[in-house]
């Protein structure tokens, strides 16, 4: 973008002239006041990075168990770490009892959570992602066509 410098000097001139802008008189209370709000507020309403360590760690893990849950341990578990978990499960022999009674339960709620729960909670979270940004941009059109008609 050419500028001509003739006026590049004479807007710079006129702007120097321009008084200091000096803040509202109640600006600097109101703004250490929330300063000091933001510092007393509790750790789980800070950003994520204040957080305590064991805190984001228990985070974490949630998340991971989460992410496990929906996806049946694939997304996280590979072929060894199956195989581990079912060696130590056949050496638990104290609970082969219990184990034989509950497992069947255990095998009709993996597969109703794998056919039908798991893809419902999949296509519904598409479905409302989908619906949000749908929102989102038919709000912004919405803004966008009242401000153009009227800007006041």
């Amino acid at each position: 973008m050419n500028v001509d410098p003739q006026l590049e000097k004479l807007i710079d001139d006129e702007l120097k002239k321009l008084p200091a802008v000096t803040a509202p008189p109640g600006l600097l209370p109101d703004v250490i006041a929330q300063l000091a709000a933001r510092a007393a507020a509790p750790w789980w309403q800070r950003a994520w990075w204040q957080w305590p360590a064991t805190a984001q760690a228990a985070f974490i893990i949630l998340a991971l168990a989460l992410v496990a849950a929906v996806t049946t341990g694939g997304a996280l578990l590979n072929d060894q770490a199956s195989l581990w978990m079912q060696t130590l499960s056949t050496q638990a022999s104290g609970f082969t009892s219990t184990w034989s009674v509950l497992a069947p339960l255990g095998d009709a709620g993996l597969l109703l959570w794998e056919t039908a729960a798991q893809p419902l909670l999949l296509y519904g979270l598409v479905t409302a992602g989908v619906l949000y940004l749908a929102c989102l941009g038919l709000g912004t059109m919405v803004f966008r066509v009242a401000w153009k008609t009227n800007p006041n």
